[in-house]
């Protein structure tokens, strides 16, 4: 996910990055609405501060014991406007909110444009192999090695939750070990 402010300072990025990306994205859209949203915040925020003068006039009133019936039918006013105007941000930030979760990372500069026949092939290593139909998950290789009883682990805490037993526990201690070996000596 980017940044907000990222996205802000950096709108012809994002509109590349929409575009190169081929995505089907609103950029413009999201920016109205994040412009409609950070207003919507300054006007409550100006109007929570004005909310703030009013309560001192009212009690710096009532202290020397001036009337202060008219400050207090303005606080009325400011406060319902701030309950509107509070929903108002909220109805804006659910929008740019939902805007914002679509919005597709930006590829880096050397990302070429375009879909899969537009890559380039950087380098290969070692070579490839065909896909083996015989192929096994490791699940049923574990169980079929006697390194894993899934059906004890159903029977004990439900799915999703594996026995490693014999080899299969050794080998999951060594891994253990040597990624804390690995880790102390950096």
């Amino acid at each position: 996910m980017l940044d907000r402010k990222y996205l802000r300072e950096n709108r012809e990025r994002v509109t590349w990055a929409v575009r190169a990306k081929r995505e089907s994205f609103d950029v413009d859209a999201y920016y109205e609405k994040d412009a409609a949203r950070r207003e919507a915040l300054k006007s409550l925020e100006e109007f929570q501060a004005e909310a703030n003068r009013a309560n001192k006039d009212i009690a710096a009133r009532r202290k020397t014991g001036e009337d202060a019936a008219e400050a207090i039918s303005r606080m009325k006013e400011i406060s319902g406007r701030i309950k509107a105007l509070k929903q108002e941000a909220a109805a804006a930030e659910a929008e740019v909110g939902e805007l914002y979760l679509r919005i597709p990372n930006v590829p880096h500069e050397s990302v070429p444009e375009g879909g899969e026949e537009e890559n380039q092939l950087v380098r290969e290593w070692g070579e490839v192999r065909a896909p083996d139909s015989a192929a096994r998950p490791h699940w049923e290789l574990g169980a079929a090695l006697g390194m894993m009883n899934p059906e004890a682990a159903a029977r004990m805490s439900g799915s999703g939750f594996t026995l490693l037993s014999g080899q299969g526990a050794r080998l999951e201690r060594a891994l253990i070990n040597f990624m804390i070996d690995v880790h102390l000596e950096q």
